[in-house]
């Protein structure tokens, strides 16, 4: 099955794809955010402070998906656990198409203050690597949302059509610092 697809595949395509999946191993070596990057690889942080101070409604953005969501992100399965091990793959919307891709959690964050996960990408992903979803309270009680990630493109496409693949990564990235730092329409309404 291609990554690049017009318009949004099918639910049922999805879970096909995030079932296939399930016993691929990840395409980069583990642990690579809490390495020195490998050649070929770069390293990309971005962090923005959270809009409020309540960590429990920061830790539930993270959980509820609300970056991925934020962005137009389409996940199968719909609400993945947030635990090691789960397996998922999304749909990511560019113009009239889409690009699918699988992932897996590797590692959980969970501290009084610190919430988070860290995904490796799988062999149906157009990026090979792994990337931070996190959000901390520092002394002060100020809240931050950070995405880490150490990657490269996985395949020709997203190699020759680097400064695209960039433009994509940075709309997503920007989407999903929207999802992890505001108040859901949601929750403030209650």
């Amino acid at each position: 099955m291609s990554i690049f697809h017009l318009g949004k595949p099918a639910t049922d395509v999805l879970a096909r794809l995030a079932a296939s999946a399930a016993t691929e191993a990840p395409t980069a070596p583990a642990g690579m955010l809490h390495s020195p990057v490998p050649s070929g690889f770069r390293r990309d942080r971005w962090t923005r402070l959270v809009e409020h101070d309540d960590f429990d409604l920061a830790r539930r953005a993270i959980t509820d998906w609300a970056a991925q969501r934020s962005a137009g992100v389409t996940l199968s399965p719909p609400s993945p656990d947030i635990a090691i091990g789960t397996t998922l793959a999304f749909a990511y919307p560019v113009g009239p198409g889409s690009v699918t891709g699988t992932c897996r959690i590797v590692e959980v964050i969970d501290e009084p203050d610190r919430f988070g996960f860290v995904y490796a990408t799988l062999p149906h992903h157009p990026e090979v690597g792994e990337e931070l979803f996190l959000v901390e309270r520092d002394d002060g009680g100020a809240l931050t949302a950070a995405i880490d990630a150490v990657w490269r493109p996985a395949n020709l496409i997203t190699r020759i059509g680097l400064p695209v693949t960039r433009f994509f990564q940075r709309r997503a990235t920007d989407s999903y610092l929207v999802g992890l730092t505001t108040v859901p329409a949601v929750t403030a309404h209650r």
